[in-house]
């Protein structure tokens, strides 16, 4: 009985991280939506589809699309830019709503894997000065 019990807790946890991080990342996304260069190039008609269609439903997938989305080197770097500090500072917010596994595993880890980890410790830096 306490096996089935923890089972069926560890069951119910990873199903509300995946609701959880299918919400964070729709939030991102319109964040990557509502970028410049992003609009610039047509792409924002993709995410929005993307949405709709469910096929952009968690982090890996959210990074595929940035991945194969052709933007300038600088205009990725300001897209994770920008996506790491509206992240920032809500953070105290989020929390309230997102298990820290999400924000303190999952999303440093898209953000080195999309931008580049020597950016991620950039941004860090310059975040925490």
């Amino acid at each position: 009985m306490v096996e089935r019990d923890t089972v069926l807790a560890v069951a119910e946890r990873q199903g509300s991280l995946a609701n959880q991080e299918q919400f964070f990342t729709r939030t991102i996304a319109m964040i990557v939506h509502g970028n410049d260069d992003i609009h610039k190039n047509g792409s924002h008609r993709r995410i929005h589809e993307g949405l709709q269609a469910g096929v952009i439903s968690d982090l890996d997938s959210l990074r595929t699309f940035i991945s194969e989305t052709s933007i300038e080197e600088d205009e990725r770097n300001g897209l994770g830019r920008q996506i790491f500090y509206a992240v920032e500072s809500a953070k105290s917010e989020l929390y309230q709503h997102l298990d820290p596994v999400i924000l303190d595993e999952k999303f440093p880890r898209f953000l080195a894997e999309t931008f580049g980890e020597d950016r991620l410790t950039r941004w860090q830096k310059e975040s925490s000065s």
